[in-house]
């Protein structure tokens, strides 16, 4: 999966776009990057720990699989919805 963060409003606004397998494309979210007094975007700085520390049951890793989270504004489906319960810690 590949994953594009681009800032806009003054850098006071961070988007990202991620490109799925099969070159499907997923619109992400737009947070502020002042609110926690921080430049570094959170979903940009969960995105950098998952890949550094190779999670492979974090967040980046189950969208890439087809979780479909209500945060990202995808449809929800059985099968995305399976997959996140898979992953919730009991």
């Amino acid at each position: 999966m590949k994953v594009m963060f681009s800032q806009s409003d003054d850098g006071r606004l961070c988007t990202w776009r991620a490109e799925l397998p099969k070159h499907r494309q997923l619109q992400g979210s737009t947070m502020g990057t002042r609110a926690a007094r921080t430049d570094l975007p959170h979903d940009l700085a969960q995105f950098v720990v998952e890949v550094t520390l190779g999670l492979e049951e974090g967040f980046w890793n189950l969208v890439a699989n087809g979780a479909t989270f209500k945060s990202v504004g995808r449809r929800q489906t059985k099968p995305g919805r399976q997959l996140i319960a898979a992953h919730v810690p009991s």
